[in-house]
């Protein structure tokens, strides 16, 4: 069985042959693995896509034309990479920031450098090392200097990490 995605112009130079990517199929309730067997190498000039197709096994016959998937591409990986929760950080511009705790539980400010961004997490290059503790949610209502009672949460599925 054959996925044709569009995919666009900002990944499209990450893709290549055999690359796996997996889809959920709601209607069989199930994740399926693929491959890209092929993809044009032009983009679409109206969508900014890039036409990529990827290959299933459906030997068992229960994938059926027309079904719908939601597809997940692994651009890039990096287990052990540190990570927060993208509503702990604020950008601007190239700029990066983070309200960090002190051992003494205050406030303060610190610039980021950040990596690679997934769905809710963001990798983390400098900045914060293991084990220190980020403000997660409305920032405006903190201030550096602040002294807090935090909260601890762990974060489901954190891929690395270890700031909460």
């Amino acid at each position: 069985m054959r996925l044709v995605l569009p995919i666009p112009e900002s990944i499209a130079a990450q893709i290549h042959l055999s690359d796996p990517v997996k889809v959920r199929v709601q209607a069989l309730d199930q994740d399926i693995t693929g491959k890209v067997s092929r993809f044009a190498d032009s983009l679409d000039m109206q969508t900014r896509t890039m036409e990529t197709e990827i290959d299933f096994d459906n030997r068992s016959g229960k994938l059926i034309s027309g079904m719908y998937t939601e597809t997940q591409l692994v651009l890039a990986e990096k287990p052990n990479a540190l990570s927060v929760p993208l509503e702990a950080v604020a950008q601007n511009g190239n700029e990066a920031t983070v309200l960090a705790l002190t051992p003494q539980n205050t406030i303060e400010e610190r610039k980021v450098k950040l990596g690679i961004q997934g769905k809710s997490r963001v990798e983390v290059v400098a900045g914060l090392k293991e084990g220190d503790r980020v403000v997660i949610g409305n920032r405006s209502q903190y201030r550096p200097g602040e002294k807090v009672q935090p909260k601890e949460f762990a974060p489901m599925g954190a891929n690395g990490g270890g700031a909460s």
